[in-house]
């Protein structure tokens, strides 16, 4: 007999420390907030992603893979990192580009340092 450890990434070990590490380290590099800006590890209550390179968008679509969601897709799987947010009127993932982040940051702070509420 023989146990295998695979990962979620489909990588396969006969050591499940090594096994651990290994995913450990890929999930590293995703991040997921839902709503609540809480982290949350199922795929299908995320409402902001972070991947930080395409070994992570493996193991996000992976993670989809194992949880059964499928609407995953607009992430193209191999391709696609960065910072995406889930637009509820196209059901879809969207990336958010670096200066959209940062003009969000900008005004949410002139807008607090003033006293008002950012999203009213």
């Amino acid at each position: 007999m023989e146990i295998i450890y695979r990962t979620i990434d489909g990588k396969e070990f006969d050591n499940k420390d090594n096994a651990y590490y290994h995913e450990s380290t890929l999930m590293d590099n995703v991040i997921m907030l839902n709503r609540n800006n809480e982290v949350v590890q199922d795929t299908s209550c995320a409402f902001l992603v972070w991947l930080k390179d395409v070994k992570a968008n493996f193991a996000f679509h992976a993670m989809a893979e194992c949880q059964g969601d499928l609407n995953v897709s607009s992430i193209v799987k191999g391709e696609d990192y960065g910072l995406f947010y889930w637009d509820e009127g196209l059901e879809q993932y969207r990336w958010i580009d670096t200066d959209v982040i940062d003009g969000l940051i900008k005004i949410k702070g002139i807008v607090e340092e003033r006293g008002d509420k950012f999203n009213v």
